[in-house]
């Protein structure tokens, strides 16, 4: 079944943008998105048409069964690459880079960057409880030693 995405009144007055995708597919090709048609198509590999109302990604949609087709309005790229990126874990697809109005909002190399901040915040926080149970067990320590200091007088 063939989908057509058509303009809604608010694609006129908020304008999508130009966009780019760079992935690699399951095969390691390099493969890049330009077309609102194509990113279409990988949103409905990850959701099916309600969910893509819920998310903000299009407007409404209909069925026509006469002409064996779909039509779905008001399809906002910027909400697409966004539901995309937050959804990488569910593609089989390795996302390189995402560019929207000719700014970059998603790199490989910077998401990597980001996971070893993120390991390295984990790390501090382990060391900073490993020192806060230390504190405890000597504060234990210590309450002890004035009790039993008590029971001697």
């Amino acid at each position: 079944m063939v989908t057509y995405l058509r303009k809604s009144i608010n694609n006129v007055i908020h304008r999508n943008k130009k966009f780019s995708l760079t992935y690699l597919n399951e095969k390691g090709e390099t493969r890049t998105l330009k077309s609102q048609k194509d990113l279409f198509s990988l949103c409905m590999a990850l959701m099916n048409e309600s969910e893509l109302i819920e998310n903000g990604i299009i407007e409404q949609y209909s069925f026509d069964v006469d002409n064996a087709c779909k039509y779905a309005w008001g399809f906002d790229t910027k909400k697409a690459l966004f539901t995309i990126i937050n959804n990488l874990e569910h593609l089989d697809i390795t996302l390189i880079q995402a560019t929207y109005n000719k700014n970059q909002i998603y790199s490989f190399r910077n998401e990597n960057l980001k996971l070893e901040e993120l390991e390295n915040v984990k790390q501090q926080r382990d060391v900073y409880k490993k020192q806060v149970d230390v504190q405890k067990k000597i504060i234990e320590i210590y309450q002890d030693k004035e009790e039993d200091e008590e029971l001697e007088i």
